[in-house]
């Protein structure tokens, strides 16, 4: 018995991190997503394309597997998971978003304005790290990264109470009883 307390301690202790990666730089642009648990990472690439019909797609790139999807309505018969969803949600409110911003062209006073105001405006977001530098006769570039992490257990109990809130909303309340009495 002790050591089914252990396992269980073990995978609820596991810290997970998620992260998405946007990187747009000479006109080309990458995204990638990725998760680690334990240390073991896993990512994959996404690229924004047309798919036959002239509709963005999102091609999804994982070692040798390519996957495509549609960018736009949710497909039909998609579940949605209140759980995840709130689990998600809360993963977003504790994450950190990373941005390093170059601003490039020929007027170099004017990269230096635009970089200032950036990182101006960047301090006004929570949770941020906004670095703008101006690249003076140099091409602009992007850089993203947005980092949550949490333990699985943590993220388990958080899709529960989604799960459960879900269920309660739905129950309506009993009449409250009336008891007639005899005077």
């Amino acid at each position: 018995m002790a050591w089914v307390l252990i396992a269980l301690y073990i995978v609820f202790a596991a810290p997970v991190r998620l992260g998405a990666v946007f990187r747009w730089e000479k006109g080309a642009a990458e995204g990638r997503l990725g998760a680690m648990v334990w240390g073991v990472r896993r990512t994959v690439r996404l690229d924004l394309m047309l798919d036959a019909e002239n509709r963005p797609a999102l091609r999804l790139l994982s070692g040798k597997r390519e996957r495509t999807l549609p960018v736009g309505r949710p497909r039909k018969g998609a579940r949605k998971s209140p759980g995840l969803r709130s689990a998600f949600e809360w993963l977003l409110s504790r994450a950190a978003l990373r941005a390093d911003i170059r601003i490039g062209g020929g007027d170099a006073a004017l990269a230096a304005l635009v970089s200032g105001a950036l990182s101006a405006l960047g301090a006004l977001i929570p949770r941020a790290r906004v670095r703008c530098r101006p690249r003076y006769g140099g091409e602009s570039g992007l850089f993203l990264a947005c980092i949550a992490g949490a333990r699985l257990g943590t993220i388990i109990a958080v899709c529960l109470r989604g799960w459960i809130m879900n269920r309660l909303q739905g129950k309506k309340e009993e009449k409250a009883w009336i008891v007639p009495s005899g005077t």
